[in-house]
C-alpha cells in the first residue's frame, strides 16, 4: 500500500477559554503529510462531517486524483454518506480496528504536535460562526495548517507582559517560576537593569529562530537560482527531498518564519523545520514514495531495535 495514496481522517477536541468543548475534523496526506483542517464545530454532527468531506474534496480539486484509500476510525460521527462522497472519487474506505488509535499513528501524532505547539500556546475565545455551526469565509494561514477559528485565536503575543519585582524571587518564588514556565516574565530590580526570567525551553527555541532568520537573510542576499536552489545551499538536507518537495518545502519554510516573528512565537518557525528535517532524514533512509511502499498489520508485530 503507497504511502502517497493514503488520507486519513480523525476528530479532535479543542477547549476554549470560557470551558467550551469544540471539536474539529482534519484530513492528513500520508504521502505530502499536507494537513487540513476542514472544520470547527459545538455539534459534531453525521450530517456536518459529511458536509466537511464535500469541502474537503472541492479544496483538492484534480489532486484527488492520487488519492486511493481513507483510513479512519469508527466513530460514530461517520456515516455511509461520509464514506459515499470518497468512494465517489474512486477511493477505497479503510477503517481502523476498534480502540486502536495506533493504526492511524500518522493522524494521532500529528492532533498531539498541533496541541504541543499552537493549541498550549494561544486562548481562543467564542465565536458566533462556530457556536452556530455555519462555515463563513476566511483568509487561508500562510503555512501548513488551515483552520476554521482562524482570526479569533489570542496568541502569546497578545497577552499582557508579566513584570515581577526583584523581592517576588524570594517571596514567591514557586509562583515566578510556574509563570515563567509559559511566558517569559520581566523582573524589575532598583539597583540594575531589568531581567528576563523565561525557560530554557523557550531560550533555545528564540535561538533557533534567530539562526534560522540569518540562514534566511543569507538566502535572500544571494540572487542566484530559485528559491529552492537557494534554501538547498543553506540547509543541505532538503537535496534528500525531491524537487517538488524542495519548492514546497522552501516557501512553507520562508512563510512559517514570517508567521512566527508577527506573532513572537518561535516554535511555528522551529515546528515546520523540524517537521521537514525529519521527512528529508526518512527519506535519505529510504522511506519513500518510491520504495516498496508501506504494509499495514492487522496485529502488533515485536522487531528487534537496530
Amino acid at each position: 500500500m503507497q504511502a502517497e495514496g493514503i488520507i486519513a481522517a480523525d476528530f479532535f477536541h479543542i477547549d476554549t477559554a470560557l470551558g467550551r468543548r469544540l471539536y474539529a475534523l482534519v484530513f492528513l496526506e500520508h504521502g505530502t503529510r499536507r494537513l487540513h483542517i476542514t472544520g470547527v464545530t459545538v455539534r459534531p454532527t453525521r450530517d456536518w462531517a459529511v458536509q466537511q468531506a464535500r469541502n474537503l474534496t472541492a479544496d483538492l480539486g484534480i489532486r484527488i486524483n492520487s488519492l486511493r484509500f481513507l483510513l479512519r476510525d469508527r466513530d460514530g460521527k461517520y456515516r455511509e454518506a461520509f464514506d459515499t462522497v470518497f468512494e465517489a472519487e474512486e477511493m477505497e474506505i479503510l477503517k481502523s480496528a476498534p480502540q486502536a488509535p495506533r493504526m492511524n499513528a500518522h493522524c494521532e501524532r500529528i492532533i498531539g504536535s498541533i496541541r504541543r505547539e499552537a493549541l498550549d500556546h494561544v486562548l481562543i475565545g467564542p465565536h458566533p460562526e462556530v457556536e452556530s455551526g455555519a462555515r463563513t469565509p476566511r483568509p487561508p494561514l500562510d503555512f501548513r495548517i488551515r483552520s476554521e477559528y482562524y482570526g479569533f485565536m489570542t496568541t502569546a503575543a497578545d497577552l499582557p507582559a508579566a513584570t515581577r519585582r526583584s523581592s517576588d524571587l524570594s517571596k514567591r518564588s514557586a509562583e515566578v517560576f510556574a509563570e515563567a514556565e509559559d511566558h517569559p516574565v520581566t523582573v524589575t530590580r532598583r539597583d540594575g537593569e531589568a531581567l528576563v526570567l523565561m525557560s530554557q525551553r523557550e531560550a533555545e527555541g528564540r535561538a533557533r529562530l534567530l539562526n534560522f532568520a540569518a540562514q534566511l537573510i543569507t538566502v535572500t542576499l544571494d540572487d542566484r537560482g530559485s528559491l529552492a536552489e537557494r534554501m538547498s545551499k543553506a540547509f543541505p538536507w532538503m537535496l534528500a527531498l525531491s524537487p517538488a518537495d524542495r519548492e514546497s518545502c522552501a516557501q512553507d519554510l520562508v512563510d512559517a518564519a514570517r508567521a512566527s516573528f508577527s506573532t513572537d512565537q518561535p516554535h511555528l518557525a522551529i515546528a515546520e523545520l523540524t517537521s521537514w528535517k525529519e521527512t528529508a532524514t526518512a527519506v535519505a533512509a529510504g522511506l519513500s514514495s518510491g520504495s516498496a511502499g508501506l504494509e499495514w498489520l492487522d496485529d502488533d508485530e515485536t522487531v528487534e531495535r537496530p
